[in-house]
């Protein structure tokens, strides 16, 4: 999923309209549907602050949230908005799900530090196999 695809789904979760994220961001309407429509394609970072700022979020997370997560967080925001439930009282399920994401992005984070080590095994096995076939000939 793009940023832009998670930026959209935060902003409908607090049922915001584009005009309302636009004005919170001071910029035109039309920029920030650009935004959101993912044709804005060198977007600055501290645009993208402001935004994850805006929303609640880590800036991080507009780049690590997976799909599921992403969806997971605006089903149960709609689900409390449509009962009524301040999003704020509720902040057991908001520890619970930064947590959620705080293992996710761990368990990212250690996938991938494993493959750099086998990577760097593969190297270094590669580069002793030339130092042996350099003190040979």
């Amino acid at each position: 999923m793009e940023v832009h695809d998670k930026i959209k789904i935060l902003r409908q979760s607090k049922n915001w309209s584009q005009g309302d994220v636009a004005d919170k961001l001071g910029i035109s309407l039309t920029q920030y549907g650009n935004i959101e429509r993912g044709e804005t394609k060198d977007l600055r970072i501290s645009r993208l602050k402001k935004i994850a700022e805006l929303f609640g979020v880590e800036l991080s997370e507009l780049f690590s949230l997976n799909e599921k997560g992403v969806v997971n967080l605006a089903c149960e925001l709609n689900h409390q908005n449509n009962n009524n439930w301040n999003l704020d009282t509720s902040t057991n399920k908001n520890e619970n799900l930064e947590l959620k994401y705080e293992l996710e992005k761990s368990q990212l984070i250690i996938e991938q530090k494993n493959k750099e080590l086998a990577l760097m095994q593969q190297q270094i096995d590669d580069l002793r196999s030339m130092l042996d076939f350099l003190k040979n000939n």
